[in-house]
């Protein structure tokens, strides 16, 4: 098996990381976005000893349980690993992946939501210059390159709006060393913070000001300062820019 060999192949086990599992060969191959039972053509992407990763490249067969995902952006980001299945089938899949952890006690099915979208009160959306250009939203599965997008549909709607509005007003001086945008909101009182967490200090004053005044829910804003060169998104330093 080589990288970029073409395979057609049947998805017969499942992930706790939401990977479909194919067998070459002997060889066990992960495959993203697929569901058990389907059968589609991949194409090798990276070849280890004892297993190998693909990308899709064809749905020949489709699992009844398959749906278009709501986010036009499921298929890049790397945010999401199940919205091509029915939501219950998503409670399945966790379902099927407790009992298998949680061996020997009495697991119980999950409850599930009413409507599982715009619900998460947290969010760190990485930001970049790339030719000259602000860029933000998720990253590639596996990869630090950012997948752009204007909404995020498993947050809550304060953090959606903020982060279109961050979007919109963030310029290339706001910019110089910002590494995350964080924010958090209240599901009740709908109040909100934001963490601009990044390597320097700028000036972003005009950004705090037009922010505060657009969104009265924003009840203080904070810089962390994060030198760091490796993923850990948060530094120990803060400092309260306002509220």
């Amino acid at each position: 098996m080589k990288k970029n060999e073409e395979y057609v192949v049947e998805i017969i086990d499942d992930t706790n990381l939401a990977y479909g599992i194919a067998r070459i060969d002997s060889q066990v191959v992960f495959v993203p976005k697929v569901c058990k039972g389907e059968k589609v053509r991949i194409a090798i992407t990276k070849v280890q000893k004892k297993y190998a990763y693909s990308r899709v490249l064809e749905l020949i067969e489709s699992s009844k349980e398959r749906i278009e995902p709501q986010c036009s952006y499921a298929r890049l980001c790397g945010g999401c690993q199940l919205q091509h299945l029915s939501y219950q089938a998503q409670l399945d899949f966790k379902y099927r992946h407790l009992q298998k952890l949680m061996k020997d006690q009495n697991v119980r099915f999950p409850f599930g939501m009413e409507d599982p979208f715009y619900y998460r009160n947290k969010a760190q959306f990485p930001v970049q210059i790339k030719n000259g250009k602000v860029i933000m939203g998720f990253y590639r599965a596996h990869s630090n390159d950012i997948v752009c997008s204007d909404i995020c549909k498993i947050q809550s709607h304060e953090i959606n709006e903020l982060y279109q509005f961050f979007q919109r007003e963030c310029t290339l001086e706001d910019a110089q060393g910002l590494r995350h945008i964080f924010i958090r909101s209240n599901q009740d009182t709908k109040d909100c913070q934001i963490v601009l967490i990044a390597s320097q200090k700028n000036d972003w004053k005009r950004l705090i000001a037009r922010c505060v005044q657009e969104f009265p829910n924003v009840k203080s804003m904070i810089y962390n300062e994060n030198k760091r060169n490796d993923n850990v998104i948060l530094g120990d330093r803060y400092e309260v820019l306002y509220g």
